[in-house]
């Protein structure tokens, strides 16, 4: 969020992961490449990750999106669910990739 304040916005979307949460997928890259995607589509939306190091039960990395309090609910809930699409899109094209090199190298 490069050190905007976030009282001023509200969350639209809030994703948080450990490494089991999206089977073979680096939950690291999934975040790095879901952040280039979000903002690449919605360059107004602004974006915090979390990087947590301890606790046992607690997700290793957390991603939030922001968007200006004065954009319509009807706007923040088009951009929510589109990155909720992006993620998922996201999520299936890794897991492609990774159940292709299995196959490549089998």
């Amino acid at each position: 969020m490069n050190g905007e304040n976030i009282s001023n916005n509200k969350v639209i979307y809030q994703i948080s992961l450990n490494s089991r949460s999206l089977g073979l997928v680096n939950p690291y890259l999934f975040i790095e490449k879901l952040r280039d995607e979000i903002y690449a589509s919605f360059p107004s939306v602004k974006i915090r990750i979390i990087y947590h190091t301890k606790g046992k039960g607690q997700s290793l990395i957390q991603l939030k999106c922001f968007v200006s309090f004065q954009l319509s609910q009807s706007q923040a809930d088009n951009i929510q669910e589109e990155i909720s699409f992006i993620a998922t899109n996201l999520q299936k094209e890794l897991s492609n990739r990774i159940e292709e090199a299995k196959r490549s190298v089998a």
